[in-house]
């Protein structure tokens, strides 16, 4: 905690150290040592989203690293990947508004974080657009996130999905 602000950001940052120590790691031993590591800090930041990224991280530099030819994959993952997060806000909203309520307890398997994110927070820097601003060019920079919560604290929105801050901005 004394190298972040939020423990999504700890976890995060042990991510990218894994995967920069394995990628330099030519030896496949100490690059999983390292991913093991991180996985290890990752779990005890409580963060599920992060859990979710270093197993497919872990799964692509394994597959990627044993078989030739398998760029072609990476690449066409990191694709699907980025088509995930733009749809992840609106598959969510759906698809908790039918299970909405059903669990009461917060533990690192626990949805109940992403529930709220999914009936709320997205839905809401989804519709920021349409507040003073347009379809076509959202609400500019500091119209959502950290400026948001000085200067317009009444309809602040942290966009904590990386398409919902974009649509926003």
């Amino acid at each position: 905690p004394g190298f972040s602000r939020a423990s999504f950001d700890a976890a995060m940052q042990c991510i990218f150290f894994g995967a920069v120590a394995a990628g330099a790691s030519r030896r496949l031993l100490p690059g999983a040592l390292v991913w093991l590591g991180s996985a290890a800090a990752a779990y005890f930041t409580l963060s599920r989203s992060a859990m979710i990224g270093l197993v497919v991280a872990i799964g692509l530099h394994v597959f990627v690293s044993a078989t030739r030819g398998s760029q072609r994959v990476a690449k066409v993952s990191v694709f699907a990947l980025a088509v995930l997060v733009a749809a992840l806000p609106f598959a969510a909203q759906v698809y908790f508004r039918d299970i909405a309520g059903t669990g009461d307890t917060t533990t690192v398997t626990s949805l109940s974080s992403f529930e709220e994110r999914a009936l709320q927070t997205w839905p809401d820097g989804l519709a920021l657009a349409s507040r003073e601003g347009n379809w076509l060019t959202g609400r500019g920079l500091g119209g959502i996130g950290v400026a948001q919560q000085f200067f317009e604290p009444d309809l602040f929105n942290p966009g904590d999905n990386f398409f919902v801050y974009l649509w926003g901005a």
